[in-house]
């Protein structure tokens, strides 16, 4: 299957939620809203991002947060409990970075979010 990689920058819908995989690996999950043509327009999209990187997005994003997203669409299957079968794309985060112009949102204790190049140090 041919990698399909995508940019797109938006605001975060929530805080970035931070897990561990059994090994330790750090995985960090969180959606972006990005708007259309017009502000009624809008698209989500999950993104994962692992290890270093998911400590870092989760200690200095959060909601409302301004970020560019480079990455890769990764489609996910399941069987639900009612046999039923599911799916979902997501996209996993190569590079994360500050989203520059408009307004500025922050809140009070939280710092604006980092360029790429301090979310790829660790």
């Amino acid at each position: 299957m041919t990698e399909a990689n995508v940019s797109f920058a938006g605001n975060l819908t929530d805080d970035p939620e931070l897990r561990h995989t059994e090994a330790g690996i750090a995985r960090a999950m969180f959606r972006v809203a990005v708007s259309g043509r017009r502000e009624q327009e809008a698209s989500f999209f999950t993104v994962i991002v692992w290890r270093d990187q998911a400590e870092h997005a989760a200690e200095s994003l959060a909601k409302g947060s301004r970020i560019v997203v480079l990455g890769r669409l990764q489609q996910r299957t399941w069987t639900a409990e009612d046999g039923a079968a599911r799916s979902v794309v997501e996209v996993v985060a190569e590079e994360l970075g500050h989203r520059c112009g408009g307004r500025r949102r922050r809140r009070p204790g939280r710092h604006a979010a980092p360029s790429g190049s301090q979310l790829d140090q660790g």
